[in-house]
């Protein structure tokens, strides 16, 4: 998954869950590189999986993308589902959760977001994705872009 706080990364992960997926989530384990390990074991062990992060950059996607490698998955077999949300939900998002791990309804998350807005990068398939699918605000279900991802 590719998106900024708010974005509605685990709203979909969940979704993917309900599908038998493996959900890698930053949040729940705390840093990256407990979330490359827990990938790598499930991709070694045949599950599909969504890594639930920010991946706002060619870099921390390409994290992911090397693990999918090492674990021979064809690159058709690897997507990034780009959750393209306006700005202003997003953080209106962000203020009305309850319980979130990292970022907190506090004014200080909005300008954290604004740094991500400014560090985001659409994701390409010239990365090694076999395919990216771009989820925009206002599509009309979420499972859209499940039904494009496992189809």
């Amino acid at each position: 998954l590719v998106g900024i706080p708010g974005s509605g990364k685990s709203t979909i992960s969940s979704r993917f869950r309900d599908k038998g997926w493996v959900i890698v989530s930053q949040d729940e384990l705390g840093d990256r590189r407990k979330c490359e390990t827990a990938s790598h074991d499930a991709l070694q062990n045949g599950y599909n999986v969504v890594i639930d992060r920010t991946n706002i950059d060619e870099h921390q996607r390409s994290h992911w993308l090397r693990i999918a490698r090492e674990c021979r998955v064809p690159a058709t077999g690897v997507a990034a589902l780009y959750l393209h949300v306006d700005v202003k939900t997003c953080k209106d998002r962000v203020m009305s959760r309850r319980g979130h791990p990292s970022l907190k309804p506090e004014r200080s998350s909005l300008g954290i977001i604004d740094r991500f807005v400014g560090d985001l990068q659409r994701p390409s398939e010239r990365e090694g994705f076999g395919r990216v699918v771009v989820f925009n605000e206002g599509d009309s279900l979420w499972c859209q872009a499940l039904v494009q991802l496992t189809g």
